[in-house]
């Protein structure tokens, strides 16, 4: 019998609404691809508790729909597609907390690099993030390594 590297996809999608979703994964072996998709389908469950810019409310945010963090007067900003969070807390610990798919790309700014639609070069070393949001993030030239060892270990 010869084990290849093909993966055949099946879903099926669940109609009554009353079951949870699930994902089986039928493996000869766990690899570096399967590991990955395994913590973006954790992340989906898992949250950040943050304050509301507009009230005094607080919101679990799942880490999923976080497009970047901001350092801005001591608070970290967290921009999701429709609102802007923030947490009274270092920058550094905020990050350090976060899953490995973000990923520092400037002194006060991280981003989630599943967000990241399109890596543009300038001519001074930055690179400039385009987000699925259509937002333009900069990364500065003491990142841009790190960030291109993520992208490529992400492929």
């Amino acid at each position: 019998m010869e084990i290849t590297d093909d993966v055949e996809v099946k879903i099926n999608q669940i109609k009554d609404t009353a079951h949870s979703q699930s994902v089986i994964f039928n493996i000869f072996k766990m690899n570096a691809s399967f590991e990955k998709v395994i913590d973006i389908l954790k992340q989906t469950n898992s949250y950040l508790l943050v304050n509301s810019l507009n009230s005094d409310k607080q919101f679990k945010i799942r880490y999923s729909h976080i497009f970047y963090l901001d350092y801005v007067d001591r608070n970290v900003c967290i921009y999701t597609e429709k609102e802007t969070y923030w947490l009274k807390s270092s920058f550094a610990s905020v990050v350090r907390s976060m899953p490995d798919n973000f990923i520092q790309v400037s002194k006060s700014t991280a981003v989630n690099i599943f967000q990241i639609k399109q890596v543009e070069s300038t001519l001074n070393g930055n690179l400039i993030l385009s987000l699925t949001t259509k937002e333009k993030i900069i990364v500065s030239r003491r990142y841009v390594k790190k960030l291109k060892n993520k992208l490529e270990k992400m492929v």
